[in-house]
């Protein structure tokens, strides 16, 4: 099992290879957290393999309680990390069972994703806030080549900044949105916890993406995950900023000068690039 939880570090890399005849993550994950958590690790926990990503993002609301809400998260996250053992194809079934299994008292958002080498495709359930996207480079003899974004997950919630969460009073995890699609080699996915997706819009993710593809002979996981990681920190400091968090809250009724800024958080990214 490859988990790492980000407690030990006030920031934190990691990567993982292996060569194969088989589709397989190529993968790295990045962990920032809010500086107020450092200490501690944040709240966010993840896992990571050759054939899987999840993340977690524990409510902080449960603090108020005298809850750490990063227990909550972490274990669903090594629950997650268990079942993956027995090599499962439905990432909502292995939610619901990891949820189940936790005894700690919390909530969180969550996001489980499996790559199926035989059908060549991804399945995923996301619950919450958190998510994924996938980057696709295409390549046209009529036009330049470059990357897109071809999919990307839509954020569940209640109302805003009050995403579906599973635990102690929280939202059945059947409730999360599952969703299959094929993949090919090449592929990156880059799945986040809502310290990115509220701090850099997606076509900044794409901007970086497309530097990152263009930039190495052999570019790395590692390198993206931190180049997107660390510009989503930086955002999330800057109190100028139109973030994509002050765009939602200006739908919301909120005024510019009420919503403007990025927003401190935990930033948990994690890239999976298709590898065979």
């Amino acid at each position: 099992m490859h988990r790492v939880s980000a407690r030990f570090a006030s920031s934190f890399s990691f990567a993982f290879g292996r060569q194969s005849r088989y589709l397989h993550f190529d993968f790295a994950a990045r962990v920032i957290p809010h500086p107020e958590k450092a200490a501690k690790g944040g709240e966010d926990a993840f896992f990571a393999s050759k054939r899987a990503l999840a993340v977690a993002d524990g409510v902080g609301g449960w603090a108020d309680s005298g809850v750490d809400p990063a227990l909550y998260s972490r274990s669903l996250m090594q629950n997650v990390g268990q079942q993956m053992e027995s090599n499962p194809l439905d990432p909502k079934a292995e939610l619901v069972k990891a949820a189940a299994a936790v005894k700690e008292t919390g909530t969180s958002t969550a996001c489980v994703l499996i790559l199926d080498d035989q059908a060549k495709c991804i399945r995923s359930a996301n619950l919450g806030d958190s998510g994924y996207l996938v980057f696709r480079t295409r390549s046209d003899k009529t036009k330049e080549s470059g990357s897109s974004i071809i999919y990307s997950v839509k954020s569940q919630q209640h109302y805003f900044n009050c995403p579906f969460q599973c635990g102690s009073m929280g939202d059945d995890p059947i409730k999360a949105e599952d969703h299959k699609m094929d993949i090919h080699v090449d592929d990156v996915i880059l799945m986040a916890t809502d310290g990115l997706w509220d701090n850099v819009f997606p076509e900044e993710l794409e901007s970086i993406y497309e530097k990152w593809r263009k930039s190495e002979v052999q570019p790395s996981t590692e390198s993206l995950a931190k180049s997107i990681a660390d510009q989503a920190y930086t955002f999330s400091l800057d109190r100028k900023r139109k973030s994509p968090f002050t765009v939602g809250a200006m739908t919301q009724g909120y005024s510019l000068a009420q919503a403007i800024g990025g927003k401190s958080d935990d930033i948990t990214v994690l890239i999976g690039r298709v590898m065979e």
